[in-house]
């Protein structure tokens, strides 16, 4: 006979949704409250994780993006790097209409 708890399942899969959370919440936290600096150096990201330039040298341009969440469309503002993946610029999420153009 073979004993099994389920205990321990209930336990992985609420574990599993806390970090999936605090995730999406710190994701979330990075793009509203973060910013981006313009300087001699190049683009300076800083949000309250971390701190990156990127000089530019290595941008290649700046974007702007669609995306639906929840069935609302938003636009948001990525810099494209020469080498590497583009980066979103942290508080500049809008709603079409509210003054970012594509």
């Amino acid at each position: 006979m073979i004993l099994t708890t389920h205990e321990s399942n209930k336990r992985c899969f609420v574990g599993g949704l806390g970090v999936l959370a605090v995730v999406a919440f710190t994701g979330t936290v990075k793009l509203i409250y973060g910013r981006v600096l313009l300087t001699a150096r190049g683009l300076e990201f800083r949000t309250f994780v971390s701190r990156r330039v990127i000089p530019w040298s290595g941008v290649a341009g700046v974007e702007t993006r669609r995306r639906v969440i929840r069935s609302r469309v938003l636009r948001d503002l990525r810099v494209v790097r020469v080498h590497g993946r583009s980066l979103t610029i942290p508080g500049a999420a809008t709603k079409p209409g509210d003054g970012c153009r594509a």
